[in-house]
């Protein structure tokens, strides 16, 4: 039966009537126990079981004594009745499942620079359990040892808590930002998180007392859970938690599966999730209104009207997207609703039912809503590319969805053929659309590199270089370096480097030394090429010799600041093992003011330098990872302290992140104008 806009005196009339006798039998009773309860019956034809994932192992035919409720598809009957047990589990001793991560959590292959947001590997990797790690019973599995990376498609090893402190660790995970404003870093940290890795032991007699950190448990498992889930890392999350059997969840994890699934959009899996959790944590208002919602979703408006109902009466009451959800059901006026407070589940409800969105979501969604928000595509395009956008920025959603999301603009044949003069003339993101659907479709070399070069320098300027980055390289990657383009290849090797193109970037950085030469001019062009080659361990056939003299030939051409962007530079040489003939009292002596001397000197965590020193002269991998992240993630290389920067580059290069190491120098170099 459908209860919908249409008949709202029908819906009143069913909420007054058939329900009144539900609500005075259970009056003076647990509010949310009621929900469980209301509809018992006596047997049960079947009973469904299901795995990790959500999908089906097998049916059990035949009526069950206990009353044990069955689970099923998402288009079979949704019930209130009590569970006595929780459901079993088939297949237990079982190998955790693998599933397929997302190409851009592997690294890169040799030659490309490692974590760099927008690098495609060849392949997508079908994660297995870890070589090295028992899973050939469940029982015997160490869980905190789990994963879905292993070294050979992106993880860090086996090894990469080696000589860590169990009790550290889980701690300093707590502690690791949600928000993290490098792409390089958050790949990194990404990958630490899906590694599958031996889990640290606890080191101290004060952790095994309790003092240290949790005791017992899956506490370090349950903080990656955590931490993915704050990163906005939803298909990694969801591949991880898939090779965990649910005999071993608690509420917290339940809900991230039922989450992961709803922001993929697998509604049939997160109602299958939600009739197991409302079984077990049936006093919990979310399993009561993830219960609601399937009820909806499944048009079994009798069972769901009810719940609703009650749920009114409860704390929950002010729950603004149950009132939209009442409000959409009786065909009632819809309350205002506020971005920040929306959740999986709410953005869940919202999207199913074609409610209307906050104004504000696409804004202050986290990351993981954004990227679902950039997906929707019944959404508002202006919310849609925001979110997208956003996410791109940030390393958590890939060029393909932003690709997407600018096609879903609509512009003239007119406008694609003079997308530059016509791009300014629009706002933003819509103008960033008119110029990549131009420069994808313009098959004249000479036009096409005209587009990306308005369109990375205006990145540059607006910041928006980490974003925009990956979506351009293959569009970039097509255009021939020759000497007819010599005005673009300052720009092309440069974002070329960047993106860990190198072989590519060196023959655009020929063209620019070439061009030089034939102008008379040595060190023009290649002033801004010049310290990406060093970065890229590359060997400069240029006249620039050290770092005095980029400086000089940097002031020459009216380069910006050259004495803050010099500082940076020789940060990033010394930390990556880089030679220079400058030292510091020179560049200290070079400075024009105080002012040049301290560039955006952000607060520095000293503790958490020193711990990152003795992490990284130890080679503790995992720690040293964690560690950079806590000290540079929030602000990102280039608005972090500089001494931060400078050990951070210093220790991923000493445990052997080299690669890694040098990307976030990068972005640091992009970020700082260079």
């Amino acid at each position: 039966m459908n209860v919908s806009r249409a008949d709202p005196a029908r819906a009143a009339g069913l909420r007054r009537g058939r329900f009144e006798i539900g609500r005075a039998a259970f009056r003076g009773l647990s509010v949310l126990a009621a929900v469980v309860v209301m509809t018992a019956t006596a047997a049960w034809a079947q009973t469904t079981v299901i795995q990790s994932d959500g999908s089906t192992l097998q049916t059990i035919e035949g009526a069950s004594e206990q009353g044990t409720p069955p689970t099923g598809a998402v288009n079979a009957p949704i019930s209130l009745a009590p569970v006595k047990a929780p459901q079993p589990l088939a297949n237990e001793n079982a190998a955790p499942p693998s599933g397929t991560i997302l190409p851009l959590l592997q690294r890169p292959p040799d030659g490309q620079s490692g974590g760099q947001a927008g690098t495609q590997p060849s392949a997508v990797a079908t994660p297995q359990p870890a070589k090295g790690i028992e899973v050939d019973t469940l029982a015997d599995i160490e869980l905190d040892s789990l994963g879905v990376l292993d070294s050979g498609d992106g993880g860090l090893g086996l090894e990469t808590w080696n000589g860590s402190d169990r009790s550290v660790i889980e701690r300093l995970l707590s502690r690791m930002p949600g928000k993290v404003s490098s792409p390089a870093l958050r790949d990194l940290a990404v990958r630490l998180l899906l590694s599958s890795a031996t889990a640290p032991i606890r080191l101290t007699l004060a952790a095994q007392a309790g003092q240290g950190g949790e005791v017992g448990g899956n506490s370090l498992l349950r903080h990656r859970l955590d931490r993915l889930a704050a990163l906005g890392e939803t298909a990694g999350l969801n591949t991880l938690l898939r090779a965990i059997p649910l005999r071993f969840d608690d509420e917290a994890v339940a809900r991230l599966r039922v989450n992961g699934a709803l922001l993929e959009g697998d509604l049939e899996t997160a109602c299958r999730l939600v009739q197991n959790g409302i079984s077990l944590y049936h006093q919990s208002v979310y399993w009561a209104k993830a219960l609601v919602f399937c009820q909806l979703a499944n048009d079994q408006a009798d069972q769901a009207m009810l719940g609703l109902d009650i749920l009114r009466e409860t704390e929950s009451s002010d729950d603004p997207t149950l009132a939209a959800l009442m409000a959409h059901v009786t065909g009632t006026q819809m309350p205002d609703l506020a971005g920040s407070a929306v959740t999986a589940l709410d953005f869940a409800i919202l999207r199913h039912f074609a409610l209307p969105l906050p104004t504000d979501l696409a804004r202050v969604a986290d990351l993981g809503l954004a990227v679902a928000l950039a997906q929707m595509e019944s959404a508002p395009l202006e919310q849609r590319v925001m979110a997208a956008e956003r996410a791109a920025a940030a390393g958590a959603a890939d060029a393909a969805l932003l690709g997407r999301v600018y096609d879903s603009f609509s512009f003239s044949p007119d406008e694609l053929n003079s997308a530059i003069s016509a791009a300014a003339e629009r706002d933003g993101a819509t103008g960033r659309a008119l110029l990549y659907q131009s420069a994808r479709q313009q098959p004249i070399a000479v036009a096409r590199a005209e587009i990306l070069r308005v369109m990375l320098a205006a990145a540059m300027a607006e910041g928006s270089y980490p974003a925009l980055l990956p979506l351009l390289m293959p569009i970039l990657a097509e255009v021939p370096a020759m000497p007819e383009l010599d005005w673009f290849a300052e720009t092309a090797a440069r974002a070329l480097y960047v993106g860990g193109r190198h072989e590519l970037a060196a023959a655009w950085a020929g063209i620019a030394r070439q061009a030089e030469v034939n102008a008379g001019e040595p060190g023009g062009m290649t002033i801004g090429i010049w310290p990406f080659e060093r970065l890229a361990k590359a060997t400069p056939q240029t006249a620039i010799s050290d770092l005095a003299s980029w400086r000089r030939g940097r002031e020459d051409s009216g380069g910006g600041s050259a004495a803050a962007q010099q500082a940076l530079l020789l940060l990033a040489f010394r930390a990556l093992g880089e030679s220079d003939s400058l030292s510091w009292a020179q560049v200290m002596l070079g400075q024009e003011s105080v002012a040049d001397a301290s560039v955006a000197a952000a607060p520095l965590d000293s503790d958490a330098l020193y711990a990152l020193i003795d992490a990284g002269a130890a080679g503790r991998l995992g720690e040293t990872v964690l560690l950079s992240v806590i000290l540079l993630g929030e602000n990102g290389p280039t608005a972090s302290n500089r001494v931060a920067l400078g050990a951070v580059l210093t220790m991923l290069a000493q445990v052997g992140l080299d690669r890694e190491a040098r990307a976030l120098a990068m972005e640091a170099a992009v970020g700082s104008g260079i």
